[in-house]
């Protein structure tokens, strides 16, 4: 609905207009501003886009470190119930051991690194759910705005 007022309005301005000149000059100023919008409009997806993946490393992260400690623990109470563990015991104990702490330092990774965008771009205070929505706002925006310059361009073919 808006494309269509704007072609309008382009039309009207350009057969009011004494000349076409300013018409398309002016024309030219208003894709160059929707380029500049649209430039702004991807740098800000870009940055929400590495918030969420971020917070989603983390979630994976985070389940990936439960399960690890989870069968730390499994095994711990395993080898605690049994006079004698077996070696295979003991080596399963240690290679899990081993899984949980790699776990962790890449949960802390995340961690740091979700922390640090947050920080950059001030979405600490933000949940997951409302930058999702920011991100689909972003991406219909910019897909209106393509359009409307395809429309522009198309406009300024059909004038010259």
């Amino acid at each position: 609905m808006a494309l269509k007022q704007y072609e309008i309005a382009f039309n009207l301005a350009a057969k009011k207009s004494g000349t076409f000149t300013k018409s398309f000059k002016d024309a030219g100023q208003t894709v160059e501003g929707l380029q500049a919008h649209m430039e702004r409009m991807n740098a800000s997806f870009a940055e929400i886009t590495g918030v969420v993946k971020a917070r989603k490393a983390v979630g994976e992260s985070a389940k990936a470190y439960a399960q690890a400690r989870e069968r730390v623990a499994e095994l711990g109470r395993a080898i605690s119930q049994t006079e004698n563990p077996t070696k295979e015991m003991v080596q399963a104990f240690k290679k899990a051991k081993d899984a949980l702490d790699k776990s962790k330092i890449s949960l802390d990774k995340n961690r740091d690194a979700m922390a640090a965008l947050d920080k950059e771009y001030g979405t600490s205070q933000t949940s997951l759910s409302a930058l999702v929505k920011r991100q689909k706002e972003f991406e219909d925006a910019t897909k209106a705005a393509v359009k409307a310059q395809e429309l522009q361009e198309k406009l300024s073919l059909i004038h010259i």
